[in-house]
């Protein structure tokens, strides 16, 4: 197991000169490892990009699954499910006055993004350096 990097030396390397956070505080908000970040920089040449190219759901709507079913208060698959049928998960017009299992927010006892399947859903490919110390500084309290 690699060694934990003192103060000194977060305080004076170059990834926090050209990023502005450094490795350990980006791998600490995003829960993953240092080494991870330094693979996206080498990968994406970014430290703030999750993935190699946007998410179906990305580049059509501009959100994730997991934010458009939190919007709509329905589980992903009935967000998809919507989109296949419909064309789009915003089709509560053409629902209108129809029955049936998929017609709107069902309220259950348990809810979805407890899953562990489920936990990065939300997660958008690209973010910012705002972002990130946003979250930093909810962890430090």
């Amino acid at each position: 197991m690699p060694r934990k990097p003192t103060q000194i030396h977060r305080d004076e390397t170059e990834f926090l000169n050209k990023w502005g956070i450094t490795a350990h505080e980006l791998a600490l908000v995003e829960e993953t490892s240092v080494s991870a970040i330094h693979m996206r920089v080498m990968n994406f040449g970014t430290p703030f990009q999750r993935r190699k190219k946007p998410s179906h759901w990305e580049k059509r709507y501009n959100k994730t699954l997991g934010e458009i079913a939190d919007e709509l208060g329905l589980h992903p698959v009935s967000v998809m499910v919507r989109e296949r049928t419909y064309g789009t998960p915003y089709c509560d017009e053409q629902l209108k006055g129809q029955g049936g299992w998929n017609k709107g927010a069902k309220r259950v006892d348990h809810d979805w993004r407890d899953l562990p399947r489920h936990s990065k859903t939300s997660t958008a490919t690209y973010f910012t350096l705002e972002d990130a110390l946003k979250r930093l500084r909810k962890l430090k309290r």
